[in-house]
């Protein structure tokens, strides 16, 4: 019985908590039309990523409308704006910034990627300067690794003659 209790207090007050926790009331226009906007004064309206408009009031949580039962926005701010004049409107986009996320992890990268290829072309290079083979080889597996940067050395490397 015990154990039963301790299980359903939490689930009660996770179910209590997401049904009185709402951040604003949806609304339709002709609610917000016929009854908010003749009968209370807008202080602020905030359009978020042209989907949701959230209309803060006097009261604690704010209306919202969703922009597809509106049609064009601008036209209904300047609805708004003819209504009552000083209103705060503030437009919210949530960007996408992949690429920005992959520049800077480019940037990131980059110097790893240059720091390791200066310490397996300098491997290489010792590699090569101390192998038994020819003057001509010493100089082909030299060429390789300098003018393709990162993977002549890791092909020197792991194609080297066996001394």
């Amino acid at each position: 019985m015990r154990k039963a209790l301790l299980f359903l207090i939490p689930l009660l007050i996770c179910l209590i908590s997401i049904g009185c926790g709402s951040d604003s009331k949806e609304i339709s226009l002709n609610e917000f039309n016929e009854e908010i906007l003749p009968s209370e004064e807008i202080k602020k309206v905030v359009i978020e990523d042209r989907e949701d408009i959230f209309i803060y009031t006097s009261e604690k949580v704010p209306y919202r409308l969703k922009a597809s039962e509106i049609g064009d926005i601008e036209e209904f701010i300047d609805h708004l704006y003819s209504q009552q004049e000083n209103i705060d409107i503030t437009y919210n986009a949530n960007v996408n910034n992949t690429g920005l996320l992959l520049w800077q992890l480019f940037n990131l990268l980059v110097p790893i990627l240059l720091l390791t290829h200066i310490i397996l072309l300098w491997i290489a290079l010792r590699k090569v300067i101390k192998s038994t083979a020819g003057d001509l080889e010493k100089i082909l597996y030299a060429m390789i690794s300098i003018f393709v940067p990162f993977f002549g050395p890791i092909i020197y490397l792991t194609t080297k003659p066996k001394s």
